[in-house]
């Protein structure tokens, strides 16, 4: 049945990528307006000069007081400053600038142009998984009094092809977890497969990257647990011959284990042992042993001082302790820093480089799925009822109405 849902679905929408294609050869001709907007997207995605910006700025240096009175062009505004770099003032001030204005905007707008505004003050485009942000954009396309039917149901169409397979993965990880059993063997440990299972979705969403899916939430499934392992309930002594046994990587180290330990280390050898023969398939052997390596680098950081004592320092705690400053400052220079790391992160991306850009979106994806996940200071995977759940329906549960 799911076969034959697949293949209608695959079938309409290549008949409306044509049409979509068609209607974008014939924006080719259109008017100076309609070129703008093309080109204006093509620099979003890609990149662009900041000079551009200097523009809507006057002779003081100040943005212009009509850029203040188009909600839609501050809307744009806003996201386009997203790709700012270090060095570059300029986009800082429009990000501000914006952002300060949309703020004011938001009572004022029509409902649908107050979603979209509402939205992304609370979660950058940038910043956004490109799914979750698939499935808002659908829902305000979808009220756009000026939108193309055709275009509007091949998205629809894509978004529950899509749906369908990951529902199909999400199975299968579901029983592999169901079959180690850890919810009984291991009580103290965060049961969370389908969370692990978006966050993969999260990384590799595309239908090609099925493998790098399951493999990946299987990944963050044992990393989560032996996380908790450390973090909540192993003793030192424990957690030290756990880490010993890690680092040899043989299964007769499990005999020096605790009884509680011996099924998750068996787990974590076997779930291995099945990538190594996944990918040897593929002539890749050699990338299992370097993700074995940081299999082994996780437990040694985890095996700190702070680790299985009941006392875990959070990096927060140790910034005000190293440099006597309050939570409160402490947090300020966190976010400061992780935006830096977000302004670098653009910088890098918009560099001509050797490595293959599908390879530098995964990191780019990661890094958006952990702002989704942790950012407006919670933890949505340890709490996912109140960040992740919302996301889990609308990807992976609900489809959308065609």
């Amino acid at each position: 049945m799911l076969i034959q849902v697949l293949e209608t679905y695959a079938k309409e929408i290549e008949v409306l990528k044509e049409k979509v294609r068609s209607m974008i050869l014939a924006a080719a001709g259109s008017n100076q307006v309609e070129k703008m907007r093309l080109i204006d997207a093509i620099q979003r995605l890609v990149a662009f000069e900041s000079g551009t910006f200097n523009k809507l700025k006057d002779s003081s240096g100040k943005f212009k007081p009509a850029v203040a009175t188009d909600p839609r062009g501050m809307l744009a505004l806003y996201e386009a400053s997203q790709l700012r770099v270090k060095g570059e003032d300029i986009l800082d001030e429009a990000f501000e600038f914006t952002a300060t204005h949309l703020e004011s905007f938001e009572l004022s707008l029509n409902p649908n142009l107050a979603n979209q505004v509402k939205h992304a003050l609370y979660q950058q485009l940038r910043k956004g998984a490109p799914r979750i942000e698939a499935r808002h954009f659908i829902s305000v396309y979808e009220d756009d009094e000026s939108k193309n039917e055709s275009l509007l149901k091949l998205a629809k169409l894509d978004f529950n092809f899509l749906q369908l397979l990951h529902k199909k993965e999400l199975c299968e990880v579901s029983r592999w977890w169901k079959d180690l059993d850890f919810v009984s063997k291991l009580p103290y440990a965060r049961d969370r497969i389908v969370e692990c299972y978006i966050w993969a979705v999260g990384v590799y969403f595309e239908p090609r990257y099925s493998l790098a899916r399951i493999m990946f939430a299987k990944t963050i499934a044992m990393l989560s647990v032996i996380d908790d392992t450390y973090d909540a309930y192993g003793t030192i002594e424990e957690l030290q011959i756990f880490t010993d046994a890690v680092e040899r990587w043989d299964i007769s180290a499990i005999n020096r284990l605790p009884e509680y330990m011996k099924p998750l280390y068996r787990a974590l050898l076997r779930v291995y042992e099945e990538f190594e023969e996944e990918m040897t398939k593929q002539g890749k052997s050699y990338a299992t042993y370097y993700a074995r390596e940081d299999v082994q680098l996780l437990v040694r950081i985890c095996l700190g001082p702070f680790y299985g004592r009941g006392q875990i320092a959070t990096g927060i705690e140790c910034y005000m302790k190293e440099h006597d400053v309050s939570k409160e400052e402490a947090m300020s220079e966190f976010k400061r820093r992780a935006e830096d790391a977000w302004k670098d992160l653009n910088k890098e991306l918009m560099k001509p480089t050797s490595v293959s850009e599908h390879l530098l979106m995964r990191i780019m994806n990661l890094a958006r799925f952990i702002d989704v996940t942790y950012s407006h200071s919670e933890d949505g995977y340890t709490h996912s009822v109140k960040i992740l759940k919302a996301h889990i329906l609308g990807l992976l549960v609900n489809p959308i109405d065609v």
